[in-house]
C-alpha cells in the first residue's frame, strides 16, 4: 500500500506541475512561421501543457489528495498497533 501511495505521489506532483506550466511560460507558437511545431523537448512540453492545462492540474491535485488521505490513514492505523 506504501509503493502505490508512493507512486501515486510522484505522478501527482508531475502532473501538477506540468498543469501549471501554462500559467508561468508563455505558449512557444511562432505566428505567421510556416512551421510552428515545437523546436525542442521542453516546447513539445509547453505545447502538450497547454492542451491540457486544466485537466492536468485537476488531475494532479486529485492525486496528492488521494495520497494526502491514504498516508494519513496508514500512519494512523500504524500508530494505533
Amino acid at each position: 500500500m506504501k509503493i502505490i501511495a508512493v507512486l501515486s505521489l510522484f505522478f501527482g506532483v508531475i502532473l501538477t506541475i506540468v498543469g501549471m506550466l501554462p500559467f508561468i511560460f508563455p505558449h512557444p507558437v511562432c505566428d505567421g512561421c510556416q512551421n510552428s511545431g515545437p523546436e525542442n523537448f521542453w516546447e513539445l512540453i509547453l505545447m502538450l501543457s497547454y492542451d491540457g492545462k486544466r485537466w492536468y492540474l485537476i488531475g494532479g491535485l486529485a492525486f496528492l489528495l488521494l495520497v494526502a488521505s491514504l498516508l494519513s490513514n496508514y500512519r494512523i492505523n500504524d500508530s494505533e498497533e
